[in-house]
Order: C-alpha cells, then sequence, then structure tokens
C-alpha cells in the first residue's frame, strides 16, 4: 500500500488514544490488526482504501483463520478495520464501509467444567460458615439452583431410558 494508507492508521489510532481514550491494550491489538489487513493489501497488490473491497476482507480473514488465529481474535481484527474504515469514511477519505456487511467466524462457546466431590464439599462447607443474613440467603439460593439441577439430571436420565 501506499505510504499514505499507513499514515491514515497512525491518525486513526492517533484519534482513539487522544478522542476515545480507548486502553494501551486495545490500541496495540487494533494497529497490530491494521498492519495485518495492510500485509494482506501488499500481497494483494491493493494499492489503497479505496480498491479495498469486501471480498478482499473476507479473503484476508480467511487466510488468519487458516494460520489458526481464533474466533474472537478475528472479529475484533474486524471491528478494528469497521471502526477504521469508519473513520476514514467520517474523514472524507471513503465512500463506503466495505467491511460492514463481512460477518467473523463465531467463536465456539465453551462449556464450564464440573466440580469433583471434594471442590463441591469445601464451596458448601465455606458457604455454611457465617450468621451474616446475605451469607444465609446466598446459601438458601445456591442450595435451591443444586435441587433444581439434581432434579433436573433425574428428569434427563428418565428420559433418556425411554
Amino acid at each position: 500500500m501506499q505510504h499514505t494508507a499507513r499514515q491514515w492508521i497512525d491518525r486513526f489510532l492517533q484519534h482513539l488514544n487522544t478522542e476515545r481514550r480507548l486502553s494501551p491494550h486495545t490500541l496495540s491489538n487494533y494497529q497490530r490488526d491494521l498492519r495485518g489487513i495492510i500485509a494482506y493489501c501488499d500481497a494483494a497488490e491493493v494499492t489503497d482504501w479505496a480498491s479495498l473491497d469486501a471480498k478482499h476482507v473476507r479473503a484476508w480473514l480467511a487466510a488468519r483463520h487458516r494460520q489458526g488465529i481464533g474466533g474472537r481474535s478475528l472479529a475484533r481484527a474486524l471491528s478494528a478495520l469497521r471502526s477504521f474504515l469508519r473513520f476514514l469514511m467520517r474523514e472524507g477519505h471513503l465512500q463506503k464501509n466495505v467491511a460492514q456487511g463481512v460477518q467473523a467466524p463465531k467463536a465456539p462457546r465453551k462449556l464450564p467444567e464440573p466440580l469433583d466431590v471434594d471442590e463441591m464439599t469445601r464451596l458448601l462447607s465455606t458457604a455454611a460458615d457465617g450468621d451474616d443474613p446475605l451469607v444465609v440467603r446466598d446459601n438458601d439460593v445456591w442450595l435451591s439452583w443444586c435441587r433444581w439441577m439434581w432434579g433436573r439430571l433425574i428428569w434427563l436420565m428418565a428420559v433418556s431410558r425411554c
């Protein structure tokens, strides 16, 4: 890409730092993501931001996905690009945000790890200590939830036998 394309990124990051006061971590991640799109554009022979299209954005995301980048990181990179292109539109440098219609891949959801017997015993014994009304309330809520889950488990086992 042209040198001016890189200067726009610097101006955008300065805008995020001074006007929006984003975290230094966010700025560093956005900078890395936007430099990644520049590297892709150089390889794809995209000369400036106006010649970038949605096909290029999808191809960039697919290439990053093939490199093993996770879904949340890809979503953040796409968010950085969308914000940057919105900035370029606001500055009058672009007419259309080509990344707006592009969707990031879904990030897998992780299920919580179950507690083993020792952890559950320790949790319940810790919660039982204290005469504070809030502790008593929390214990009641916790035990109600455990009873509900136990009933749900028994119901699932009964249904699976049918």
